[in-house]
Order: C-alpha cells, then structure tokens, then sequence
C-alpha cells in the first residue's frame, strides 16, 4: 500500500498535467506563467528569497519586489538554469506532495493509502489552476500537510512533534498569502478543539506566528498597493452596481441563482 502510494503520488501528476515537459510552460496563453516564472527565476539569480533587489530588471534602476511564493524556490533553484523545466516541476512538485497530503490524511480517516494518494494527487480543482499560470496555487498541498503534522502533535504531544507541527504551518505562508490563510484556519479550528486537551497547542501556534512574521510583514507592507495580501486590499470592497455586469445565471447558465439575484 505505501509503494503504491509513493507510485501513484510522484507519477500520476504526469498524467492529468500533461504534456508536462521541459520546452513549453504548462499554461494557458495571456495567464500569469511569465510573471510567476519571472520572479522565481529572478530570485534564484540574485540569491534573494523574500525581498528581491534586482538589476536584470527595469535596468538600469533594477526592481524590488516581493516574493509571493518563496516555497517554491526549494524546487526552482536547482532547476533554474532551464527555466521552463523548473517552472513546470514546480507543477509537478505541488501535485506530487498532494498526493502525499492526501495519503496521510487518508491514513488518519482510516482509509487506504493509494487512494489518498490518487485523490490528492489529481485533485481537479489543484491541476486546474496550471492554466492560470500561479505558482503560489500549487503550495496549497502544504495546508493539508500541516494538517497532519498538527495531528500528530495534538494526539501524540512531544516536542519534535510541536517544532514540525509550527514549521510546516509557518511554510504554508511562505507558499503565499492564499495557502497561509487556508492553513492557519484549519489548524486554528482543530487547535480550539483540542485546546483543552492539550493546551500547548497555543505554543505551536504562536512559534508559526513569530516564523511567519517576516513573510506577512513583507506581504503587508511592501507588496505593490492593490496585489493580494497587501494592507492595501485589507478593506471591504464597494458592491457591485451593475446588473449587466454579473456572472452565470440566464447569462451562462453557470449559476441558477443570478437569475433571481443578479446583484
């Protein structure tokens, strides 16, 4: 069962992502693959991982911008010498440990590992997001694996278990903002509830807080104003006024509700 779903983890990805391969970026054209691409290969030249001070770009002024996703990095920088091959193993990489998430998890419902392993790894809404071209999408895995790591120390208690659980929910922000958020409201709904059980819990949470902290500062402070995770998106949006403007319903059929609130 864990041959299969160490199998199924690290190939099946090659199946629903294909043609996958090392001369052409997995995404659909006029999507956000050579922003995303950019910046990751910007980072591994300069050696800069979080706030990445360049001259390759806008030259002679050169740049600075924010990495949004510097988990990523991990599988980029080995690979950066060919570009496109790094890009599209970043793909790879976020499904592969989908599938390893969800063997895990799999394993903790008292399920089978292979399918855990399948189902994670070929998640649809997962390998969909390849046309939009966001690397970032593909570190939401790491949610689900922090999940497990979270488990095991709330069960289990010791101090190895309570470090990896805190690191692992730290990476998840370090993967982007979207990750970050997803993960920390899985782990605060099961950190209520085994608070009492196992009061510690609040020590994880708060050393994956103090971890995080210059990724969020970053994010907060230094990103370009209306990009998400920036303090300039921290508001209420005004509501949208125009009626011909709504998705679905009589106007694509994707969503029976417009038809009866447009608005």
């Amino acid at each position: 069962d864990v041959v299969a779903a160490v199998i199924l983890a690290l190939f099946a990805p090659l199946v629903t992502l294909w043609p996958i391969g090392a001369d052409a970026l997995l995404s659909a054209p006029g999507q956000e693959a050579p922003e995303h691409l950019a910046g990751l290969w910007l980072a591994a030249q300069t050696g800069d991982w979080l706030v990445v001070e360049t001259g390759l770009l806008a030259w002679p002024e050169g740049e600075r911008f924010v990495l949004i996703d510097p988990l990523n990095l991990l599988i980029f920088r080995p690979l950066a010498a060919w570009p496109i091959l790094a890009f599209n193993a970043v793909l790879w990489a976020g499904c592969a440990i989908g599938g390893l998430a969800g063997a895990l998890l799999s394993r903790e419902g008292g399920g089978r590992l292979w399918v855990g392993a399948l189902l994670g790894a070929t998640a649809g809404p997962l390998g969909a997001m390849a046309a939009e071209g966001q690397t970032e999408a593909f570190t939401l895995p790491w949610a689900a694996l922090q999940l497990v790591a979270l488990l095991a120390f709330v069960r289990l208690g010791g101090l190895g278990r309570g470090i990896l659980a805190a690191l692992s929910l730290a990476a998840c922000f370090y993967g982007g903002p979207y990750t970050g958020i997803f993960a920390a409201l899985g782990a605060g709904a099961v950190g209520l509830w085994w608070l009492k059980r196992r009061p510690t819990v609040l020590a994880v949470g708060l050393l994956a807080l103090i971890l995080a902290a210059p990724m969020a500062w970053a994010t907060l402070t230094q990103r370009d104003e209306g990009l998400p995770g920036s303090a300039s998106r921290a508001q209420i949006p005004d509501p949208e006024t125009d009626p011909e403007g709504f998705r679905g319903g009589l106007a694509h059929g994707a969503d029976l509700s417009d038809a009866w609130a447009p608005l």
